[in-house]
């Protein structure tokens, strides 16, 4: 059987590529940079990789043989085929945790796709001025060129791995 949703989630996961490559080379030219390119391929690359994501839901309802409509959440998945097929159980828990691929990537979608408040998010400063001891830890944020690279890299990954398993089935 051929799942019509498989070569759909590569597809979008091969132009994600393309538009992160782009992205990187943005960024590797500095005196050249123009901002509104680079954040057109920063969220071109993160909408790409999401539509993946939406695709490989897909493909999983499809082998898993259900006939519903598009699905594109994992609740939804979760609601078609149930929380007991390993692979879903396995995405409900990554998606627990942060810091994972797919809690990164469901972030930075949320990011782009949703209106972020025009306030400064440094609150550092803030901090300070109302705690004895003030730390600050560097953590880079989820769509930096480097984490959306990361998150991509763990995508297919697991990707991979999955369709391995149920070609092998």
């Amino acid at each position: 059987m051929t799942n019509r949703w498989r070569s759909y989630t590569s597809e979008k996961l091969f132009l994600a590529d393309i538009q992160l490559k782009n992205w990187q080379g943005c960024r590797s030219g500095e005196s050249s940079r123009f901002k509104p390119l680079e954040e057109s391929h920063k969220q071109s690359t993160i909408l790409l990789i999401y539509t993946a994501w939406e695709g490989f839901l897909n493909e999983l309802a499809e082998y898993h043989q259900q006939k519903s409509d598009v699905i594109l959440t994992l609740n939804q998945l979760v609601g078609a085929v149930g929380n007991d097929i390993p692979e879903v159980e396995y995405l409900v828990e990554l998606n627990k945790c942060d810091g994972s691929w797919l809690s990164d990537l469901s972030q930075a979608n949320r990011l782009i796709r949703l209106p972020q408040s025009r306030e400064s998010t440094d609150t550092s400063q803030h901090l300070a001025d109302n705690a004895l001891i003030a730390t600050t830890g560097v953590q880079e944020p989820v769509d930096s060129i480097d984490n959306v690279s990361r998150i991509c890299s763990e995508f297919k990954g697991y990707l991979e791995g999955v369709r391995s398993r149920m070609s092998e089935w």
